[in-house]
């Protein structure tokens, strides 16, 4: 009968229904193998838990027998008194400071001894003992692997609880101890050098004895690696780790013939590692394993004659619709079974719906923007609708409580240069930034929604998902503004400016939420920083700006006479003192930054006119009333101070100023035995600076005025060495130095001799 079956139906979906019917039976039945692996899984996870718990518990115990020792280690180093000994004080003895070695003593199976260094002495000091350190450690100890030069390397330097590696001691030259050094500089914090280091030796014996019981207890190869991962301790008879189980950071990890567990040490930075063979977990029962492959194969006999009347139950249905397709429809190109009938024809009836539903999708996300964007502007008459649309749209307001965040991307930033792409597609990248890093921040207490609005701007309209963090939506509002700030700066060197509007609770109030937040987006873009401008803090800002006549007059006086280092200091100076103090508004700042673009254009374009040139157009006054930015505007008018300072070295000398430098160097050679003849002495002689004086001597005599004094000094030692039998020493004091190394030096740079030598060669010619 089955083979009947096959042989008239073996194009029809009978055969499918056969064939998927004995493959179901067939994946029953094999649940069984499946939940034999269960088994052998389930064993071998408890297996893991317990020895995870058994590690945790060595990790413990070590973790505890240390403790005492770090509270020691503390204890001294937070001592006042042995402070005050290592910086040698006299209101600490040496027996006092002895005394709170001795005091601090606690009792413990791990602590080996303890003691002292002292820096500038270079010396040891324990609860009895004060000793050189170098015979310290060849007298009571002595290392048997290393030198002490060695060892004495690591007293230098800053040490916060540092474990160096396991060392071999001798005690009073008897048998060599295994101990553990642990190191601390104190006073601990310090940032300049260090007074000392308090010196701790863990017994390891002690260490390793733990570690061996724990070894019998399991069964298992146990290892304990430092945070360099160097193997410090480990079970007799442990084989060598493979290195990329020791680096592994995952708590466990299988290999073929082992299961390896690993956990870290939060306060000694060690890592506890054991090994265990899988042969100890569980072993395969093979018998029951053969016993289920029998029954399966049984029921696997009786199931394919079920299935062979079910599948001819089933298909009895998918024939009729058939019959009904055949009769009512025509079906295009040749099909095989019943199936494809189906298909083909519910395909011809839905295609054309499916094209008009993709349309409907595809225009989603426009009608979206389109909707979001009235609301923010208050375009929306029919709020009641509205709310229907957003349920078709997929926006989700879950309460009452909305924000608005104005963004814009700064186009300066480094950002930009570093994609090297056009303008627009690096905004077009910068945008898709800043809004994917913006789902990541807010989705977990907001719905987001990221609006473009054009060129480098864009709005996040953000609604509260719970009702309960009421209280605390400013101040998470801000902390996430704040994290997308240094996000993107961190991350992508991507600056972008902020503005959050204060919290509203309609839908209404949307659109004030916008206002709110690009007003304040325009105060953080005066003031740049890291920091997002909350709408309420605009309240607190003041309306008028400062900027007395006093500090104009000063500013252009700086520039005038050449002073540029000192005009960039106060015009900071005034920037500070209007955003720090003040915090002026943005209208105030459009007035203060037009007022000193105003002055300083008065000042420049006058000195073009009176260098024969055309006015310069270098101020752009409407940026500064478009978009003031502090920032901004102290870098423009530095460059333009450094501007103008070159072009007033281009203009020639004028009458007045050649006289005024015939004047100096005059002057120069009247005086030149004084001592005090420098720039600021001829600063003070005749009225200006000393930078004005350096500037117009070197442009109208084409030498530094330091090298004209000292050749006219040179001019007159070379007379007085050559007519004259007067001392070095008196000679300096001719022209001008308090003693005879001026004299020598300024020969040395001039001649490349000594007066001596020069004085010698002008006799001997004569």
């Amino acid at each position: 009968m089955l083979l009947r079956n096959f042989k008239l139906k073996k194009s029809s979906v009978y055969v499918v229904f056969f064939f998927s019917y004995i493959l179901i039976l067939i994946v029953a039945l094999s649940s069984g193998f499946a939940y034999y692996a269960q088994i052998t899984t389930k064993i071998t996870k408890q297996t893991e838990n317990t020895k995870q718990l058994l590690l945790t518990e060595l990790r413990n115990s070590v973790e505890t027998s240390t403790q005492y020792i770090k509270e020691i280690c503390n204890e001294f180093t937070f001592n006042t008194k042995l402070e005050q000994f290592a910086k040698g004080l006299p209101s600490v003895t040496i027996h006092e400071a002895m005394q709170e070695l001795t005091l601090r003593q606690k009792p413990g199976d791990l602590l080996f001894d303890y003691f002292l260094y002292i820096k500038e002495t270079d010396e040891i000091i324990t609860p009895n003992i004060r000793m050189k350190a170098d015979k310290f450690f060849d007298i009571m100890y002595s290392f048997e692997d290393i030198e002490y030069k060695e060892f004495a390397e690591q007293l230098k330097g800053n040490h916060f609880q540092n474990y160096l590696p396991i060392m071999k001691v001798y005690q009073y030259d008897k048998n060599p101890v295994e101990i553990l050094p642990l190191i601390q500089t104190f006073p601990v914090g310090t940032k300049q050098k260090p007074l000392g280091q308090v010196i701790i030796f863990i017994n390891a014996e002690k260490l390793f004895s733990m570690v061996e019981q724990f070894h019998v207890a399991t069964e298992s190869d146990v290892y304990v690696y430092n945070e360099k991962n160097v193997c410090i301790l480990s079970s007799s008879g442990a084989p060598e780790l493979p290195v990329e189980l020791v680096t592994d950071k995952s708590a466990g990890n299988n290999t073929e013939d082992s299961i390896v567990f690993r956990q870290l040490s939060d306060t000694l930075g060690w890592k506890f590692i054991i090994s265990t063979p899988k042969d100890l977990f569980y072993s395969e029962n093979y018998e029951f394993l053969l016993r289920m492959v029998g029954v399966t194969v049984v029921y696997l006999i009786i199931g394919i004659a079920l299935v062979s009347c079910l599948a001819k139950y089933s298909y009895k249905p998918i024939r009729e619709i058939r019959k009904y397709i055949d009769k009512n429809t025509k079906v295009d190109g040749v099909v095989k079974n019943e199936f494809e009938v189906i298909k083909t024809t519910l395909k011809e009836q839905i295609t054309n719906g499916k094209e008009l539903s993709d349309l409907l999708e595809s225009q989603k996300p426009i009608v979206k923007r389109e909707v979001l964007g009235k609301l923010l502007h208050g375009m929306v008459t029919d709020y009641n609708s509205l709310k229907e649309r957003f349920v078709t749209l997929g926006i989700t307001f879950t309460t009452n409580l909305f924000y608005t965040v104005a963004l814009e991307v700064s186009e300066g930033c480094e950002f930009f240069r570093m994609e090297k792409a056009e303008n627009d597609q690096g905004m077009i990248l910068a945008k898709f930034i800043s809004e994917n890093v913006g789902v990541d921040l807010f989705q977990e207490k907001f719905n987001y929604y990221y609006l473009d609005m054009g060129q480098n701007t864009a709005v996040l309209l953000l609604n509260l998902r719970k009702e309960e963090e009421l209280e605390e939506a400013d101040e998470i509002m801000y902390q996430k503004v704040s994290e997308l700030i240094q996000f993107l700066k961190k991350y992508y060197c991507l600056y972008i400016y902020t503005g959050i509007s204060k919290q509203h609770h309609t839908l209404k109030g949307i659109q004030l939420c916008f206002d709110e937040s690009r007003k304040a987006l325009e105060q953080h873009k005066l003031y740049g920083g890291f920091e997002p401008y909350s709408f309420s803090e605009l309240e607190n800002l003041e309306a008028d700006y400062y900027y007395p006549s006093e500090m104009e007059y000063q500013l252009l006086r700086y520039i005038k006479t050449g002073d540029s280092d000192k005009a960039k200091q106060l015009l900071q100076s005034i920037l500070d003192i209007n955003a720090s103090k003040k915090q002026i508004s943005t209208s105030a700042a459009r007035g203060l930054l037009f007022e000193i673009s105003i002055s300083l254009k008065k000042l420049f374009d006058g000195a073009m006119i009176s260098s024969g040139k055309e006015t310069s157009n270098l101020l752009d006054l409407d940026n500064y009333l478009k978009t003031p930015n502090l920032q901004i505007a102290f870098r423009d008018f530095s460059s333009l101070i450094d501007w103008y300072q070159k072009e007033r070295a281009e203009v020639p000398v004028s009458s007045k100023t050649k006289r005024l430098v015939d004047s100096i160097a005059e002057f120069i050679e009247q005086n030149i035995g004084e001592n005090w003849l420098d720039l600021n002495g001829l600063s003070s002689e005749f009225g200006v600076t000393p930078q004005y004086i350096s500037n117009i001597f070197k442009k109208y005599k084409d030498e530094n005025i330091k090298d004209f004094i000292s050749k006219l000094r040179l001019a007159k030692a070379k007379e007085l060495l050559r007519d004259t039998e007067l001392p070095i020493k008196e000679i300096a004091n001719e022209i001008g130095y308090v003693g005879e190394i001026g004299v020598i030096r300024l020969f040395k740079k001039y001649e490349g001799i000594t007066p001596g030598d020069y004085r010698n060669q002008m006799h001997n010619g004569n």
